[in-house]
Parts: C-alpha cells; sequence; structure tokens
C-alpha cells in the first residue's frame, strides 16, 4: 500500500487541476479542478466521477482508474476536446493510486500540443528536403554505425529497400582504404575538426565498386563528439575521367564527352587543347572555338589570378585544387563554376605536362544560397524589429499620453505650451517609424478583408497628383475584371503610396510619368517555382526615373538601405512594402536596368468565390450606463497602465486597475458590480490577454472585452483572440483616441 499524503496539496503545489476519488465519487477537488470542471466544489463533492466528467467513459477514463487501483501503476491520458466556447485544446489527465482511491491531476497541454505540430511540421519539411536531396546524406556514430541515411545514400551503396541504419560504416569501404578512413575520422573527433573532405573507393552491396567524395561534419555536445553528418557524392565518373587521361585517351575522350560537367585538358601555358562536348551547354560556344585560348581568359579577373595561382602551386604539390570561378556565358550571363584542377604529370621526367579541368556549373545553386542567407538576414532583422517594438510602443504610448495631459493643464498663452507639442510631433514621427519597423517584420496586426484594388488605386488617384507635385504625370490602366484579393484596405493604400513617392524621387527632379496599372496573372505550376501557382492580382507602378543596378536591385526590400542623400528617407519605406505584401501571401517582382526606369509588381493571390463567408456572431442589445461605466484595465506597463486610468477617470468611468491577467481575475471577483469593459494588453506575464478574455466570457459574459497591442503576429493572433471581431486599440495612442475608442466600444452592441 502506498504511503498516505495529501494529493489535493500537492496539486495545489503544481497548478494542477486534482482531485481525490474514492468508489468512483469525488472524494476532494483543488480550487483549480472547480475552474476546469466549471462548477463549484460543494455540489460536485461526492457526485460520481460520470456526472462530474460527462465524457470519462468516451476516453477510458473510468476503465483507467479501476486499472491504477488494481495494479497501482499511474497512467496518463490525453484527449482533444473541441470547446465551442475556445476552440480546439489538449487535456492531460494523470491518474495515480493513493490509499484506497485515485488521485487525479488534470492539465490543460493545448499550447504544448501546437508547439509539438509546429516542430513536427518543421522536421517533416526539413525530412523532405533531405529525402529529396540529389546528394547522399547519412548520419553515424563515432563507432561507425549508421543512424540516419536518405535513400540516395543507399543507393549509392546499393542497399536498396534494405536500409542502411544499423550497419557499420567501414563495410562499404575497400579494404584498402579502411585505414586511411579510421586515422582520418579518427584525428577529426580527436581535434574537432568542424569539416574533411575525403575520396574513396566503396563497395556496393551488389560487389560493384564506386568512388564517393563526402564532406564530414562532427556534431558536438558537452565538448564530446556524438556523431558525425556525411553529405556524400557519387564521384566515380570524375575520377574515372581523371584516371582515364592518365591511362587512355580514347577512354577519357569517351566518358568527357558524355558528362554533363566541362572536361578540358590544358597545356603547361594554361591554353586548352581539349574541351568535352559539355562546353555548350555551359558557356554557349563550341569546342573548337576555345582551343588554344588560356581558360584564365573566360574569367573574372579577380578568378583568372586565383585560377593561375593554382596552376603553380600545382607544379610543386600535384594535389587537385578546387576554385571557384566565374565565367560569361555567349549570351552575357554570368555563370559560377566550381573547377577542379588537376596537373598532368610525365611519369619518365616528373614534369608538369599540362592540366585536366573539371567544370561544374553551380550557378543555380549559388543563387539558391543566396537567397536562403537572404531571408534569414530579413527573418533575423524582422525578428528584432517585432520585439523592440512592443516594448517602444508601450514607452511611447506613456510618452503621448501623459504630453497630451500636460498639454491640456496648460494656459494657451504659456510657451511651455509650444515645448509640450513638439514632444507630441516627435512621439507620433516614432509611431510612425515603429509601424514601419512592424510592417517590414510582418508582425503587425492585419484586418483582411476582400477587396479589389481597383478601388485602392482610385480613392488615392485623387491625392497622388497633388502630393507627387506638377513635374509628375499620373496614369492609370485598370483591368475591370480584376479578381478580389483578401488584404487590409489602409495596408495597401501604404503599399502604393510608398511605391509612388519612390518612383517620384527616381524621377527627381525632373520630373517624370508615373504610370499605375492592373491586371489577372496566372501562375504555372512549376517544379522550380517559389510562388504557389493559380491567379493573381497584380498591381504594377512603373516611372520613367533613373532606374536601377543590378547591386540596387538586390537590397531593394533591406531595412535602413536607401540610395537618397543623407536626411532624405530612412530606407524603411521598401521595406514595409515587403513586409505588407509578404504577410498578405504575395509576392513583388522587379523589373529595372539603369537608365530607363523601374517597375515594381505586386502579386496578391485571387480570394475563392465566397471569401467572406464567415458567419459573424449574431449581436443582441446591450444596457450602458447613461453617464459613465465600470472599466477593469489589465496593464503589465505601469506608465500605460497608469495613463489610461487617470484619463478615463477623468472622464468620469470607474476604473478598476491589475498589473496582469491573473490579478485583473482577483480584481474582478471581489468587485460586486457590473464591469462594462476589460481592456486589455495582450502580453502579460502569469496570463496573457487571450487567456483573461476566455475567463472573462466564462464568469462575466456580458463584459465587453478590448484588446491594447503593441506587437502581435498573425499566429499570435489566431491563438490569442476567439473572437475575430474583439476591438484592436493599436499602441501608442493618444487619451483622445483612448477616450473615442472606449466610447464607440461601450456603445455597439455586445456579441457574445
Amino acid at each position: 500500500m502506498a504511503a498516505s499524503l495529501d494529493p489535493i496539496a500537492l496539486f495545489e503545489a503544481v497548478r494542477d487541476a486534482g482531485g481525490a476519488i474514492v468508489d468512483f465519487r469525488c472524494m476532494d477537488l483543488n480550487e483549480r479542478a472547480e475552474q476546469f470542471l466549471g462548477r463549484p466544489r460543494d455540489v460536485l463533492l461526492g457526485a460520481l466521477i460520470s456526472e462530474a466528467l460527462p465524457r470519462s467513459r468516451e476516453v477510458g477514463f473510468i476503465d483507467r482508474c479501476v486499472s491504477v487501483v488494481g495494479d497501482g501503476e499511474p497512467v496518463e491520458i490525453e484527449e482533444r476536446v473541441n470547446d465551442p466556447a475556445v476552440g480546439v485544446r489538449w487535456v492531460r489527465y494523470r491518474i495515480a493510486r493513493v490509499d484506497d482511491g485515485v488521485a487525479i491531476a488534470v492539465r490543460d497541454i493545448t499550447d504544448r500540443k501546437f508547439d509539438e505540430e509546429s516542430l513536427r511540421v518543421g522536421e517533416e519539411r526539413f525530412r523532405l528536403l533531405v529525402e529529396t536531396a540529389s546528394d547522399g546524406i547519412y548520419r553515424i556514430d563515432p563507432r561507425g554505425i549508421f543512424i540516419y541515411a536518405n535513400p540516395v545514400a543507399g543507393r549509392v551503396l546499393g542497399v536498396g529497400d534494405e536500409g542502411l541504419v544499423g550497419r557499420t560504416y567501414l563495410d562499404f569501404v575497400r579494404p584498402d582504404y579502411r585505414v586511411e578512413g579510421i586515422e582520418l575520422y579518427t584525428r577529426q573527433i580527436k581535434n574537432h575538426t568542424p569539416v574533411t573532405y575525403w575520396e574513396f573507393p566503396a563497395l556496393r552491396a551488389d560487389g560493384r565498386e564506386v568512388w564517393v567524395g563526402q564532406n564530414v561534419q562532427i556534431e558536438v555536445q558537452d565538448g564530446r563528439v556524438t556523431s558525425l553528418y556525411a553529405v556524400a557524392r557519387d564521384i566515380t565518373a570524375r575520377r574515372y575521367a581523371e584516371n582515364a587521361l592518365r591511362e587512355s585517351e580514347e577512354r577519357y575522350r569517351f566518358l568527357a564527352e558524355h558528362s554533363r560537367d566541362m572536361l578540358a585538358r590544358l597545356d603547361p601555358g594554361g591554353r586548352f587543347v581539349y574541351v568535352s562536348p559539355a562546353c555548350r551547354a555551359m558557356l554557349g560556344v563550341e569546342p573548337e572555338q576555345l582551343l588554344d585560348t588560356p581558360f584564365a581568359d573566360l574569367c573574372e579577373a579577380e578568378d583568372a589570378d586565383a585560377v593561375r595561382a593554382a596552376h603553380e602551386r600545382l607544379r610543386d604539390a600535384r594535389d587537385a585544387e578546387i576554385t571557384s570561378t566565374r565565367m560569361r556565358h555567349a549570351d552575357g550571363r554570368e555563370v559560377w563554376c566550381e573547377t577542379t584542377h588537376q596537373a598532368i604529370v610525365d611519369a619518365e621526367s616528373g614534369n608538369v605536362t599540362g592540366f585536366l579541368i573539371v567544370a561544374r556549373d553551380v550557378t543555380e545553386r549559388r543563387r539558391l544560397e543566396e537567397e536562403l542567407r537572404h531571408v534569414q538576414k530579413m527573418e533575423a532583422v524582422g525578428q528584432l524589429a517585432g520585439g523592440v517594438a512592443h516594448d517602444f510602443n508601450n514607452l511611447l504610448t506613456a510618452i503621448r499620453g501623459f504630453s497630451d495631459v500636460l498639454f491640456q493643464s496648460i494656459r494657451a498663452d504659456d510657451p511651455r505650451r509650444g515645448d509640450v507639442l513638439e514632444i507630441c510631433k516627435a512621439t507620433d514621427r516614432a509611431a510612425t517609424l515603429t509601424r514601419q519597423l512592424l510592417a517590414f517584420s510582418r508582425r503587425q496586426v492585419m484586418r483582411p478583408e476582400p477587396l479589389n484594388l481597383n478601388t485602392v488605386v482610385t480613392d488615392l488617384a485623387r491625392i497622388l497628383q497633388r502630393l507627387l507635385g506638377e513635374g509628375v504625370t499620373v496614369s492609370t490602366r485598370l483591368d475591370e475584371d480584376l479578381a478580389i484579393v483578401r488584404a487590409d484596405p489602409g495596408q495597401m493604400e501604404q503599399v502604393l503610396l510608398n511605391l509612388a513617392l519612390n518612383a517620384r524621387d527616381a524621377m527627381a527632379p525632373a520630373g517624370g510619368t508615373l504610370r499605375i496599372e492592373t491586371a489577372n496573372v496566372d501562375m504555372p505550376a512549376a517544379p522550380d517555382s517559389r510562388h504557389a501557382p493559380g491567379r493573381y492580382a497584380v498591381l504594377r507602378v512603373s516611372d520613367t526615373g533613373v532606374g536601377m543596378t543590378a547591386e540596387v536591385r538586390d537590397r531593394l526590400f533591406e531595412p535602413f538601405f536607401t540610395t537618397k542623400e543623407r536626411g532624405r528617407g530612412t530606407g524603411l519605406g521598401l521595406s514595409m512594402v515587403y513586409g505588407i505584401v509578404t504577410q498578405s501571401g504575395g509576392f513583388i517582382t522587379v523589373d529595372s536596368t539603369p537608365g530607363q526606369g523601374a517597375t515594381l509588381a505586386i502579386h496578391l493571390p485571387a480570394a475563392g468565390t465566397g471569401a467572406d463567408t464567415a458567419r459573424r456572431p449574431a449581436s443582441r442589445a446591450r444596457t450602458v450606463p447613461a453617464a459613465g461605466g465600470t472599466i477593469l484595465i489589465a496593464e503589465d506597463s505601469e506608465g500605460v497602465r497608469m495613463l489610461a486610468e487617470r484619463i478615463l477617470r477623468d472622464e468620469g468611468y470607474t476604473v478598476l486597475a491589475a498589473r496582469d491577467g491573473v490579478e485583473a481575475l482577483e480584481v474582478a471577483r471581489a468587485h460586486e458590480g457590473t464591469i462594462d469593459l476589460l481592456l486589455t494588453d495582450v502580453m502579460m506575464p502569469r496570463m496573457n490577454g487571450g487567456e483573461l478574455a476566455r475567463a472573462f466570457a466564462a464568469e462575466r459574459p456580458d463584459t465587453l472585452v478590448a484588446i491594447m497591442s503593441g506587437y502581435m503576429d498573425e499566429h499570435a493572433l489566431r491563438r490569442t483572440l476567439d473572437n475575430p471581431e474583439t476591438p484592436i486599440l493599436q499602441k501608442p495612442f493618444s487619451g483622445a483616441t483612448l477616450v473615442e475608442r472606449v466610447r464607440a466600444i461601450l456603445q455597439q452592441p455586445a456579441t457574445r
């Protein structure tokens, strides 16, 4: 029999909902259990477990309780609940025997389940990349046992469906190379060398020999190498090509002319003696055109110097060298090549008689690597911007609000009144900058709705001409059948306005023509496309300005990047455009040549039929106090909380204040009267605004809820707000804005 203990005291300590059950009846419950079950303790005590938990039989709960009492082994049950009030949530029950009954702990594990799902999706995407890679990728432990291998690795080593996991790595290395492999990776593990490269002959399961070239990277945890990751490629063709040059010109020529890599032989001075037909696809020239041409002459100046230096080293070292070389295609395109240089040595004299070149076009790989680095950089800056904006908006709210209060308290003829007004103006400029940061980082709150981009153009066209000046002519051409998109109208106006202002600056001082066009575009499905196929509504903004170089185009949407002189712009306008369009599910293309203007095209996915058919909750009448009302403010920023409390009290409202969600519930439970409005921040310690709103929906369903937010991404918005119609008061706000929004919210019909 287990030792006697107080399960309720234990559950109070761990903050789980908990209780004790004897003979299938609830004998004791803690406070959180009352909240979880939604009924008071005195009603539940003595009730059958099937009455307290109506779904207990469906999830096998009672059977598990009997099992625990019988064999003493604790069990856990996880249940997915579709709660009409809060949506999908997950609950975990832990059942353990205590004396002659069982103790039950209940915990809401919804956040953990969502995090696990996000992690699973990320892992599935990573696994898809690895499983579909063109190279073999595998992981081995320090003893040389395969822990993981993708399908390509299995095909390279000829194991087929049998798999490599659990087999020994050295079994696939040709015996005369095993000592070399052991020594190489023993040194790597001992010296913690990050990456090594090794080429070796591998014995396939079917007995055939292949050459493998692999990069091996160590994984270190707590100062100890725990495993090694390898990216391997079948380099048999390349090795055979190199051997063929030494053994037989005919064998070499056969392999060279069937390789997709460009193979070439150079004389001792570095001039082409032979070039494989692959040069047609790689450089757009016939092999005969390159004969007697120095290989270095095909390369950019810096790369040419590196090639010459490599050849000089090969005259002594005789080992292969790999260089990254930039060459030009016949049509002018830049071609990046990964080129292997090998000295050809005369067996009798020992002199270098030429060089073997194996060049592989890696232009697309480099483009993808550069794009990945750019995306990572943009995401890192976006995370930083979004995080800073939250705290900064709290500070701006307090500064602007108390400045308004101070401004109102100073006489109109007091010269200090102008000083306070300048503080208010500076705060507004800082708030604009913060909104731009949030737009770039894709963390501003969006209110998408069915939208025709023609409407945005038409509404702004009236003011664009005046805004851009007499030197700029504005022309529009709108597709009458333009597809409807789902986007935030205000943000789309920001997009068009920023593009127009940017175009005006590109045409200054002479002026020019600004063309605004809309059209439908059908994007086909393509394996290398970065965008989903389907119909898109396109907004094109073209100018006749100075145009852009390739370097400027590549950095166009980077935050704080600008080609304007110091003091003219923050470099955030186009970054904000990028953030808004990306957050709206679209993408941007740029077409520009120096001296020939520029065209920026915004692509937004077309909304399907019935794009806005979600049913809104039915409204019902609400009685608002004739004068004032009671408002509960939940805000962890002391400055914002004090400001809101003071302003609303001055307007005649009864104000209750709390530092977080937990304290707000305590204040509400201690207040006997009506609470007309809960005004809560989103991000607070202990209990966030969404959790607090759900608690009020259960305890005070007649209380309206409004959210104050200085930062929130779309994922957080969906998880925090159950009601999409919940009013949002964006920080920073002025005192007048706060009063206006509160008054409007209290006068609207309730929707619960």
